[in-house]
């Protein structure tokens, strides 16, 4: 299946633009938090990981377009972890605050995923529906309570390709 490319806008959004009540409830930063900030938090994160933030998108990718295909269900990464995916979808959608055209088919501002990895239970890892687009995009992980680190999506789905990395990179401070 094959997806058209997202149409991108030269729109950079102004930190205040991106706290909360302004174009989302929860906004993408944490008040104090600066857009260059959190970008340059997680270019680095992902130096140490040796990922790009395309790499990271795509392994979003298998996931996002099983959401697309409606409702809840059961997911293999490639590194072979087992999840139990929840899907909630909202009435309204959350646009990208830097105003791109987003395909719903790859990314969607109207569904938040909740991850459980099989047999281990405890609290699932929530991923918003728009990461996928914001990450493959632009670089960003968020910096709100919607923010999903970089290593924790390679942690969940990919390999750690640096012996050692996934766990300097969880010290490093945002």
């Amino acid at each position: 299946m094959t997806f058209e490319q997202s149409e991108q806008s030269s729109y950079q959004p102004s930190d205040q633009e991106l706290r909360s009540g302004k174009i989302s409830m929860a906004g993408f930063l944490k008040e104090g938090q600066t857009l260059k900030q959190v970008l340059e938090r997680d270019e680095q994160a992902l130096r140490m990981l040796g990922y790009t933030a395309q790499e990271v998108a795509d392994l979003l990718g298998p996931v996002t377009e099983g959401v697309a295909n409606g409702g809840n269900f059961e997911y293999t990464a490639p590194n072979g972890k087992q999840y139990e995916v929840r899907v909630q979808t909202w009435l309204g959608s959350q646009r990208c605050p830097w105003r791109d055209k987003v395909d719903w088919r790859r990314s969607s501002g109207a569904m938040d995923m909740y991850f459980t990895e099989k047999g281990k239970g405890g609290e699932p890892v929530h991923i918003a529906g728009l990461v996928r687009h914001l990450v493959e995009k632009h670089g960003f992980f968020e910096g709100s309570s919607y923010r999903v680190a970089p290593e924790t999506i390679v942690e969940m789905f990919g390999i750690e390709k640096i012996p050692g990395s996934l766990e300097k990179v969880k010290k490093i401070k945002l």
